[in-house]
């Protein structure tokens, strides 16, 4: 309603001279019971269920309501009849019951109204709002204002007198009552899940403000049961705190912003049913939740659509112990969500969320998109203790839970930073931004974490990643990884890949421990990689509108570990299918393992095959694993391998290569103290081979420079059963023979073999049975004519 109207309305008001006087008469008017404890009293008049209320106590912009109960039932209104000069009408309820409001309330010209009830405050899927400024709906016990009064909903005899100044925070007393909306949820509808746009056509109302301003519920529990908050381009505040606290307002551009410095606790929050928040509009706004658990459940979503030119605001999400998305949709199109897009050229806002522990489950999302020329906002995450994404959508099978930033369009996407102290990622779900269409480049990836881990696929081949890629020309971002212990398994991978002309970006991993790439699911390999790559399916392509050969760059992979292991055909790599050449792939780790058909590689299609450098103490490469730089195309060289090592072992067809199909081989340089179980070959065979040889073209080059060479090292198997001791103590000597007795130097081997040698051992005759040469004689007795000759000769330091 516009203020014109409002004025006229008020005019009217003012006119009428019959309205009867509440005085519990009438039930409707019952409802609202003014507690006389003003200096000028509240007022309530009744008229075609409508309650008009008059008086309060006027303290300069601030008009002052006390009420012993505050209800507004279904098809009701509550008319507060304020003079336009009003900025602010705050009313209070100081008797004991929960206000039940499922009715509409009325203010005129662009007051704000601050509802203020201890005991809580019920919103019925019928209640709504037609007021001009913000609105503050809270269980606070006061509203404290900037001379140091207060507007208590506990009065007294001393009472401060009330105040012409702005109101500056509101208190808290013990235990705060709940606030809950009730409504019938959302009816969003979106064309194509994740790549297009949110639309909100069709007629879900719930309780809305005008365009520009504030609505804010800040209490104990909160709950939105279906509930539907709107402010177009303003801002909604959702506050939940504990005993005692104390917020602070502070004046803003779209009404108020409120701090959270003085809580001395939180309490929780919880939308569920489909339950919406939205400050969508031309100059979108803002969305600030602030709690202790934080649950957005059944396709329950905070949501921010910029529909102008100017950039929106932000979703700023503080849950002090948890933050949990779950589910979707009931017919699973839309997850549970925090969502910031933009349709038109101003950008879209940031989401920032800080808690201990985030999860995501059932196909639930955290997205900052474009589908124009504005760029999409950041998704920054700092979670103290843990990051859990997991589980499929039971409805959509398509539809797995992911952190992303992602364009469309010609706008780029934004960058995505988690911190946390454990990352896991199972079940197809993702930490990434991409480029599907348009000229617009996917952002950059930044992880910080203790330990992660990588796991599995969904059910149509979804891989659990952190990555960036682009499908258009914009190009890939790159990825940055610190971590401690990262773990990429069946299936899981880490990578920026480009699928047309955009390039991919750089994968950059710093772990102070160990980097582990193990297994597969299906035909899905666990990977790290930097890549150009081409869709298998050419419906896929055709749908995606992707070209047949790739044009982009390849980007580079770098890992630093202390340990490093590939292994059951877990790839780490750099590559180009299109027509471009092959990144670099640098290690370096004091320990790294290949085994079990794991590969380091850099391999290309057309372009000359990438470069691999390796520096490491200690290189263990066992059955049937490869580090190879090929050229598979009739165009490309073979690429670079150049390896820094103390100790290279090469087992069981494991294979060091830089071939080329046609044209010339590539060049081969190992460095190493010692080199066993492979040699270099001139062509790839069943054993263990270093080779840079082309089918068609010049061979390549090998420079081995090594201390020690050995390729005739190999796993032996140990015997299943240990040898006993006794069984390897000689029983006989050379009594026949003349004999001698030889010292040379200290010590020998011990008088019995169970001990440990020491530095005045005497000597032994110890030796295996089958090497005996009087295996049939005995020794003597001792008798005269069978004794043991004596000792003739010595021989000191022979």
């Amino acid at each position: 309603m516009g203020s014109v109207t409002k004025k006229i309305k008020y005019k009217l008001l003012l006119l009428q001279p019959a309205f009867v006087l509440c005085i519990g008469i009438s039930h409707v008017c019952a409802q609202i019971i003014p507690d006389r404890t003003l200096p000028i009293n509240s007022t309530v008049t009744e008229t075609n269920n409508r309650s008009v209320i008059n008086g309060g106590t006027q303290v300069g912009g601030n008009l002052f309501h006390s009420f012993e109960r505050f209800d507004i039932p279904t098809n009701t209104e509550a008319i507060f009849n304020n003079s336009p000069i009003i900025e602010n009408i705050l009313t209070r309820v100081t008797g004991t019951n929960a206000s039940q409001i499922n009715g509409v309330i009325t203010s005129f010209g662009g007051a704000n109204l601050f509802l203020i009830n201890p005991n809580g405050i019920i919103f019925g899927e019928n209640a709504r709002l037609n007021i001009g400024g913000s609105f503050v709906g809270t269980t606070a016990n006061s509203i404290k204002f900037a001379d140091g009064s207060n507007f208590s909903t506990t009065t007294s005899p001393t009472t401060p007198l009330l105040t012409i100044t702005a109101p500056i925070g509101l208190g808290f007393g013990n235990i705060p009552g709940a606030i809950t909306v009730q409504d019938s949820g959302h009816n969003l509808t979106v064309a194509r899940p994740v790549t297009r746009p949110l639309d909100r056509t069709n007629n879900d109302t719930g309780l809305q403000v005008n365009s520009g301003k504030t609505l804010s519920l800040i209490g104990g529990k909160i709950g939105l049961n279906g509930g539907i908050l709107t402010a177009p381009s303003g801002h909604v505040e959702l506050g939940s705190v504990g005993n005692f606290s104390e917020v602070s307002i502070n004046p803003s551009a779209t009404g108020f912003n409120f701090g959270y410095g003085e809580a001395k606790s939180f309490d929780d929050i919880e939308l569920s049913k489909r339950s919406l928040v939205d400050v969508s509009g031309t100059n979108a706004g803002s969305i600030q939740v602030f709690g202790r658990h934080v649950s957005i459940n059944d396709g329950s979503i905070l949501w921010i659509q910029n529909q102008g030119t100017q950039r929106a605001g932000n979703i700023d999400v503080y849950a002090t112990d948890s933050l949990k998305l779950n589910g979707t949709t009931s017919d699973g199109k839309i997850g549970s969500s925090l969502v910031n897009e933009t349709i038109n050229s101003g950008g879209s806002g940031d989401i920032n969320v800080t808690t201990q522990l985030l999860k995501l489950r059932l196909g639930s999302t955290i997205a900052s998109k474009t589908f124009n020329l504005g760029t999409s906002g950041n998704i920054n995450i700092n979670a103290e203790e843990s990051i859990h994404l997991s589980d499929i959508s039971p409805i959509d099978a398509a539809r797995t839970s992911s952190i992303i930033a992602f364009t469309v369009s010609t706008g780029n996407a934004g960058n995505v930073s988690v911190n946390t102290n454990n990352l896991s990622l199972l079940d197809g779900s993702s930490v990434a931004s991409f480029t599907q269409t348009g000229s617009g480049s996917s952002g950059s990836v930044f992880v910080k974490a203790e330990n992660i881990q990588i796991s599995g696929v969904g059910e149509q081949g979804d891989r659990s990643t952190i990555s960036s890629s682009s499908l258009s020309s914009g190009n890939a971002g790159r990825v940055n990884i610190d971590t401690k212990n990262l773990s990429v398994t069946n299936g899981g991978s880490v990578s920026s890949s480009g699928f047309s002309s955009g390039s991919a970006g750089s994968v950059i991993i710093n772990a102070a421990d160990s980097v582990e790439v193990m297994g597969k699911a299906g035909e899905v390999v666990s990977e790290i990689r930097s890549a150009i790559r081409v869709f298998n399916s050419e419906p896929v392509r055709r749908l995606l509108g992707l070209p047949d050969i790739p044009q982009g760059k390849a980007g580079d992979v770098e890992i630093n570990a202390r340990s490093l292991k590939i292994s059951n055909e877990g790839r780490v790599s750099v590559g180009n299918l299109g027509i471009g050449d092959g990144g670099t792939l640098r290690v370096n780790a004091n320990l790294l393992t290949l085994q079990g058909k794991a590969s380091i590689t850099a391999n290309t299609q057309s372009g000359v095959g990438g470069n691999i450098l390796i520096q490491s103490p200690d290189i263990q490469m066992l059955d049937n694993s490869n580090i190879t730089a090929t050229a598979q195309g009739n165009t490309g060289n073979g690429g670079n391998i150049s390896i820094d090592t103390s100790t290279l072992v090469a087992l069981n067809n494991s294979d060091i290569s830089a071939n080329a199909q046609a044209s010339s081989g590539g060049r081969i340089v190992i460095n190493a103290t010692g080199i066993f179980g492979t040699q270099f070959r001139p062509f790839l065979t069943p054993e263990s081979d270093i080779t840079a040889s082309s089918a068609a073209g010049a061979n390549g080059v090998v420079d081995i420079n090594s201390f020690y060479f050995d390729s005739n090292l190999a796993i032996v198997e140990l015997p299943e059963t240990v040898r006993q001791i006794a069984n390897e103590i000689t029983t006989g000597c050379k009594a026949s023979d003349e004999n001698k007795f030889i010292i040379t130097g200290r010590g020998g081997l011990p008088e019995d073999p169970k001990t440990f040698l020491r530095g005045e051992t005497t000597w032994s005759d110890l030796r295996f049975p089958d090497k005996m040469a009087l295996e049939n004689r005995k020794l003597g007795n001792g008798q005269s004519g069978n004794k043991l000759p004596e000792n003739k000769k010595n021989y000191t330091n022979a």
